[in-house]
């Protein structure tokens, strides 16, 4: 460590990485302010969408500004924080059909796991079997 720590190489490449990692959380909290916005319009306070992804389910009022950021363009990371906080049961109603045709868009692997896994939290697979390319995801509905 010390020898890393007296290389000016290694010190410039920490300063290049400090660099990146600042604007890229920059770039994510000034996509996600639109969201935060949003839900803060309709009575929820919260400082991520991340908030609502393993910590405590979304409110119900928070579920149709969710959709509507389902169907806007967002950086990856902040479309799949509204894609998982919308993977609950009680979001069915308003999001199972948003999610579907996301799903049917989606070509990113790791954005359709995310749009599957929120609707297996929500459907039985016969319900999401017609949309192409759902078969390869069976194994993550009951």
């Amino acid at each position: 460590m010390r020898q890393l720590d007296a290389n000016p190489a290694s010190e410039a490449n920490q300063s290049v990485r400090d660099t990146r990692r600042a604007e890229r959380a920059k770039r994510v909290a000034s996509d996600e302010a639109s969201i935060v916005a949003d839900l803060q319009r309709v009575g929820v306070s919260v400082v991520s969408v991340y908030d609502f992804v393993g910590k405590s389910a979304a409110p119900l009022v928070a579920i149709p500004v969710l959709v509507h950021h389902l169907q806007i363009a967002h950086i990856p990371v902040i479309r799949e924080g509204v894609i998982r906080a919308l993977g609950l049961p009680s979001a069915r109603e308003k999001a199972f059909e948003p999610l579907c045709v996301e799903f049917s868009k989606e070509r990113d692997p790791t954005l359709r796991w995310a749009i599957v896994n929120a609707l297996s939290g929500m459907a039985r697979m016969d319900e999401v079997a017609h949309l192409s390319g759902m078969a390869e995801y069976s194994g993550l509905f009951d």
